[in-house]
């Protein structure tokens, strides 16, 4: 069975409570693993960028919504008990229930019950799409839009950066190498990329002395033309005849399923990185993108109020 909504966890959640004085979250999150039969790997699955994992985020906002609706209460920290209106719903609904059934016992929609001077219209239920919104918790929502976000500059960066000179990418590569931790301070990474220089278009110096060096290449190629094995082993052969033993191929494009093999066959400690992992690299270390907005989540602090 597949990782149940927040919706669809509130029924047994509301039962396992009944059948309990009070319910530890923490067992709860297990019991629900349980009862819709999740795998080891449904059960380890975390929302992106997160450590957190969806069942234990569906079934807290599935407690949240509950506890809205008055038919669970948290007497202290991780620890629910069903209401006697709780009780009195499972009566009424013995069987699976959903948000719909909720939402009129929400203290907002209690206090919108008095009569208005004019009448209000009925809302529409919501289309599939909205409804499939609806039924995700905010966590998935905003983990749903970082990834949205976060794929458009992807693709913007992989745009511009066929739009500039060989040059700029040679220096970019640089850069971006210096952003990543390699070399010991801002001046220890050269750009080459001179005629004769043996395909090599960059270095970074990771001692003062240059004892161990890096050497680039960086390939601007539109995005249907993949990197070959033998552009690669013409690279490998020039960090034999530089004496290096460590090398980084870049490119806008993409490398071809023999050329990735070919550094394994060259005894090199060669990385190659491609159009969509260099775009990653830029956004995760700063280059050539900016912070727009930040955004703080803050939660509620109850260990602030333990002595309330």
């Amino acid at each position: 069975m597949a990782i149940p909504t927040y919706d669809q966890t509130m029924p047994p959640l509301l039962r396992l409570a009944a059948q309990h004085e009070e319910l530890v979250m923490r067992d709860a999150i297990q019991a629900m693993a349980d009862h819709f039969a999740l795998t080891e790997k449904e059960r380890a699955a975390t929302l992106p960028k997160s450590s957190e994992t969806y069942i234990y985020d569906r079934t807290y906002w599935a407690r949240v919504s509950l506890i809205k609706a008055d038919l669970l209460e948290s007497p202290r920290r991780g620890v629910v008990r069903i209401t006697q209106a709780g009780r009195e719903f499972l009566k009424r609904n013995p069987g699976a229930f959903d948000l719909k059934a909720l939402k009129p016992l929400s203290k907002a929609a209690k206090q919108s019950e008095a009569p208005l001077p004019f009448s209000r219209p009925v809302e529409p239920d919501p289309v599939p799409a909205e409804a499939e919104a609806i039924r995700k918790t905010p966590q998935e929502r905003i983990a749903e839009a970082e990834e949205a976000l976060s794929r458009d500059l992807r693709e913007q960066l992989q745009e511009q950066l066929q739009k500039i000179s060989p040059a700029f990418f040679e220096r970019l590569i640089v850069d971006l190498m210096l952003a990543m931790g390699y070399g010991f301070d801002e001046s220890s990474g050269r750009q080459l990329g001179r005629t004769n220089d043996g395909g090599i278009d960059g270095e970074i110096y990771e001692d003062k002395l240059g004892l161990d060096r890096i050497l680039l290449q960086a390939k601007r190629y539109a995005a249907h033309v993949s990197i070959g094995s033998p552009q690669i082993r013409e690279f490998i052969g020039s960090l034999d005849v530089q004496g290096v033993s460590k090398g980084v191929f870049v490119t806008t494009s993409s490398f071809t399923e023999e050329a990735r093999r070919t550094p394994k066959a060259g005894g090199k400690r060669l990385v190659l990185i491609d159009g969509a992992r260099l775009a990653d690299l830029m956004i995760e270390h700063g280059v050539g993108v900016r912070v727009e907005r930040s955004v703080v989540l803050k939660a509620l602090d109850l260990n602030y109020f333990e002595d309330a």
